[in-house]
C-alpha cells in the first residue's frame, strides 16, 4: 500500500464549518477557484487520499476577494495536537481525569473567527498555513498587514519557526504591520531555551519582552487601540467542553513586558498594576509599521463582540482601510425565495416556495460523558418520566436507544441514555433514586 498522496480533495464552506463533498484534484498538486465575487467569504480545506483512504483535514483557510489585491493575509499557525492539551474535567468520586476531546482541543478551524471578524469590519483578506510563509511559497512583504494566529502553538514545539521570523523581519521592515497572537509565543522567543535570534523578533520586532508568572482568563483594555474596552474572558477547560466546537482551552498564557515605545494596551484584570497582556508598537501615523503581541489567542475570546471589537482596532491601528462594506461576518441565515426549477413546479401544484439556510456541522458535536440504563415494567409514560427526570437533573441527552426484554406477559422496557452530566453525577443518581419505588432499576 503506498503511503504518499495519490490526490488530493478541496472542500469548502460559506461559514467555516459545515463543508461540501469536496472536489478531487486529480492528481494535482493545484487547484484554482475562479470566479469568485468580492465580498463573498471561502472556507477551504484539503485532505489527502490514496489507495489507503482519506487523511484528516488540513488547516481550514479562507479567502474574501476585494476589488484590488487584498491588503491583509491572515496566517494559521495553531497545529499543534499533544497530550499537554488534553482537558482534565473533573467528576464525582473520580476527580480530574485526563480526557482526549480533538473538537475542543484542535479542530483545525480557529482561522474562522478571525475571518469572521475582518468581514464584519468589510476587509478583504487572504490566508495561507505557516508552511507557506515559512517554506517562502508565500512573501508577506506583498501584503500591509500579516495577522498570525499561534493558538497554542506549532507541532515542532515552537511558535513561530526561524524562516518565518525571517520572511516577516523582512516584511516588517519593508513595511508590514504584524498581528500576532499566542498564549506560547512571548515563552518560545524570549524563555529560557530560546536562543539569541529567537529574543531578537521578540524585542525588536515585536517591542515586547516575557514577564513572570502566567496569566489568568479575566482581561481588560487598558490604553491604546483597546483604550476603553469592556472586560472579557478567555476560554477555560469548562467552556470548551460546554461549547464542544470553536474554542479550545487557553492554558497558561504568557505574561508580557512593553519595551521602550511600546505600551501595554489589555491586561490579565482591570487593574493598573495587573499583568500585561497585550503589546502595541508604532501604527497610527507613528510613521513606523505597527506591531502588535497578544500573548492569548483571539479566537478563544469568550464573547465574540469582545473579539470583533479587538481585531478592527487593531487593523485600524495598522492603518489598513476596509475596501468593501461591512459583513455580518457570517452565512447568510435569511430566509428567501426558491431559485431554479422549484418555482414553475411549485406555482402548476398552487404551492410557494421558500427556502432557508440550514448549517449541516459536522464535526461540531457533543461528546457523551455519561451513560444511563434503566428498566422497568413495560407501561405508558415510562419515558416521559425517566426522560423528564434526567433532564430537571441537568442530564443532556444525545443518544437514547430502547428495547423490550421479559415476556408477553411481563415484559420490561429499558432504555440506555447517553449524554452529558451538565450537573454532575450526583444530581442524576438523586434524580432517578426516587425511581426505585416505581420499580425502575437504574444503572
Amino acid at each position: 500500500m503506498a503511503i504518499e498522496a495519490q490526490s488530493y480533495r478541496v472542500y469548502r464552506s460559506s461559514e467555516g464549518h459545515g463543508f461540501d463533498d469536496g472536489v478531487d484534484t486529480a492528481g494535482k498538486t493545484s487547484f484554482t477557484l475562479k470566479g469568485l465575487a468580492a465580498g463573498q467569504v471561502h472556507y477551504l480545506r484539503v485532505t489527502a487520499t490514496n489507495a489507503g483512504g482519506e487523511s484528516l483535514p488540513s488547516l481550514t483557510l479562507a479567502v474574501r476577494p476585494g476589488p484590488a489585491a487584498s491588503s491583509i493575509l491572515l496566517v494559521s499557525g495553531f497545529d499543534r495536537v499533544d497530550a499537554q492539551l488534553n482537558l482534565r474535567p473533573s467528576y464525582p468520586k473520580l476527580g480530574a481525569v485526563d480526557r482526549l476531546f480533538p473538537d475542543a482541543q484542535n479542530d483545525g478551524s480557529y482561522l474562522v473567527p478571525h475571518a469572521q471578524a475582518l468581514e464584519a469590519g468589510g476587509h478583504a483578506f487572504d490566508a495561507c498555513s505557516h508552511d507557506a510563509i515559512e517554506s517562502g511559497a508565500l512573501d508577506p512583504r506583498a501584503y500591509r498587514l500579516v495577522i498570525w494566529q499561534a493558538g497554542m502553538g506549532l507541532a515542532s514545539g515552537l511558535a513561530l519557526g526561524a524562516s518565518a521570523r525571517g520572511q516577516l523581519g523582512a516584511a516588517h521592515a519593508a513595511g508590514t504591520g504584524l498581528i500576532v497572537s499566542g498564549a506560547t509565543v512571548a515563552r518560545r522567543l524570549g524563555g529560557s531555551a530560546a536562543a539569541a535570534a529567537d529574543r531578537l523578533f521578540l524585542e525588536q520586532i515585536l517591542h515586547a519582552g516575557l514577564g513572570t508568572g502566567s496569566g489568568g482568563t479575566s482581561l481588560a483594555g487598558g490604553a491604546g487601540a483597546l483604550e476603553g474596552l469592556a472586560p472579557f474572558t478567555l476560554a477555560d477547560a469548562a467552556a470548551a467542553l460546554e461549547r464542544g466546537y470553536g474554542l479550545y482551552e487557553v492554558q497558561a498564557p504568557d505574561v508580557l513586558t512593553a519595551l521602550a515605545g511600546a505600551q501595554v494596551i489589555a491586561r490579565y484584570g482591570a487593574g493598573a498594576a495587573d499583568p500585561p497582556a497585550a503589546i502595541q508598537f508604532g501604527g497610527a501615523g507613528s510613521g513606523k509599521p505597527c506591531a502588535l503581541l497578544f500573548a492569548f489567542p483571539l479566537e478563544a475570546i469568550r464573547e465574540e463582540s469582545a473579539r470583533r471589537e479587538i481585531l478592527t482596532r487593531a487593523v485600524a491601528l495598522c492603518e489598513v482601510k476596509p475596501p468593501l462594506p461591512p459583513g455580518d461576518g457570517a452565512a447568510p441565515r435569511d430566509g428567501g425565495p426558491v431559485g431554479g426549477d422549484v418555482p414553475p413546479v411549485a406555482r402548476d401544484l398552487g404551492l410557494h416556495a421558500h427556502a432557508d439556510l440550514i448549517e449541516g456541522h459536522l464535526h461540531r458535536h457533543l461528546i457523551p460523558d455519561v451513560r444511563v440504563t434503566v428498566c422497568g415494567g413495560d407501561r405508558a409514560g415510562i419515558v416521559a418520566q425517566v426522560t423528564g427526570a434526567l433532564s430537571a437533573a441537568g442530564f443532556n441527552i444525545l443518544d437514547l436507544q430502547s428495547d423490550v426484554g421479559g415476556s408477553e406477559a411481563r415484559p420490561v422496557y429499558i432504555m440506555t441514555m447517553e449524554g452529558q452530566a451538565r450537573n454532575g453525577i450526583q444530581a442524576i443518581e438523586t434524580a432517578l433514586g426516587t425511581m426505585a419505588r416505581d420499580g425502575i432499576e437504574v444503572d
